[in-house]
């Protein structure tokens, strides 16, 4: 197997050095661990068209491409609607994803902020199970 990855970490906490980029390391290692070599690791600001042209990109010269920070519910995070832009694709909202999120509040005892259900919003035809 000659699978090829990159991994695009966002985020302007990293880019400012507020934080380590643990996450690059830790999914390197797991795709590493079955063997899937990875050949870049790029760290970006919270900007749309930064986002958008490295993941494209990494598109172009990867088989893989996984992105790490930017996906949470807050209204400010970004890269959702980038990831749709770079791939020309419609956010849709997907049921499955939803009822996930809400089961996962749930059995924490914990109430939904309705904003957690960006979550749910994939490219189209971009979730497969």
């Amino acid at each position: 197997m000659n699978i090829v990855a990159q991994i695009i970490c966002i985020g302007n906490e990293i880019m400012l050095g507020h934080i380590a980029n643990t996450n690059a390391q830790f999914i390197s290692d797991k795709l590493a661990a079955i063997g899937i070599k990875t050949s870049r690791h790029i760290d970006i600001p919270d900007n749309p068209e930064v986002i958008i042209s490295s993941i494209r990109k990494a598109l172009s010269e990867a088989a893989i491409v996984i992105t790490s920070g930017g996906l949470g519910p807050t209204v400010d995070d970004l890269t959702l609607e980038c990831i749709g832009k770079a791939l020309n694709k419609k956010l849709t909202f997907n049921k499955k994803i939803a009822n996930r999120i809400k089961v996962h509040f749930k059995t924490r005892k914990i109430k939904m902020p309705a904003n957690n259900m960006r979550q749910a919003l994939v490219p189209k035809s971009g979730y497969l199970s």
